[in-house]
């Protein structure tokens, strides 16, 4: 009788194993299927920001490039983005991206990739749920300009002289900055 309860036991324990191992592999050759990716672009008409095109819902591990078109009289010394991760989202000056060190960087426009960025924190921005709110900075030597996700413009012209800066405003109501979150 010993023997017989050590066989069923042993049956049992096979059949338990040989059907985790399935679920296991069953579970590795699952292809995960994303939904279309959706670029949403914000048009400006003041400043020299003229349209932000963003992926709302980016595909991880794949690029997410932000392209920022501009024109001004002005040269354009800085084309910036400064970003948070979370549902509560806060300015972090170390939290952004120099789209002037980037090689596509024009008077026109530059192309930023934010699929290997990371926060001060160590967050990534391109990581499945990274819920990503950002906004644009455009700089010249006569201002600072800031914008919205309805392209809306705040300025910081004291740099340059002059005695308007509602940048820090912005900067803390992150209400106002583009939003993407990753598949």
């Amino acid at each position: 009788m010993k023997n017989l309860n050590n066989l069923v036991l042993f049956i049992l324990v096979s059949i338990s194993l040989s059907s985790c191992v399935e679920d296991e592999i069953l579970q590795e050759n699952q292809t995960v299927t994303y939904d279309p990716v959706i670029e949403r672009t914000v048009t400006s008409t003041e400043g020299p920001l003229k349209s932000i095109t963003f992926p709302t819902n980016p595909i991880p591990g794949t690029a997410i490039n932000i392209v920022l078109s501009y024109m001004s009289t002005e040269t354009i010394s800085e084309a910036r983005i400064y970003f948070a991760v979370g549902d509560n989202p806060e300015y972090v000056k170390a939290n952004k991206v120099a789209g002037e060190d980037d090689p596509s960087f024009s008077q026109t426009g530059v192309t930023i990739n934010l699929k290997d960025v990371e926060t001060d924190g160590g967050l990534s921005l391109s990581e499945t749920g990274a819920k990503v709110s950002f906004y644009i900075r455009i700089a010249t030597d006569e201002a600072e300009y800031y914008y919205s996700k309805e392209g809306t413009m705040f300025i910081d012209d004291t740099p340059g002289g002059g005695s308007t800066d509602e940048s820090d405003d912005f900067k803390d109501n992150p209400a106002g900055w583009n939003v993407y979150t990753v598949q």
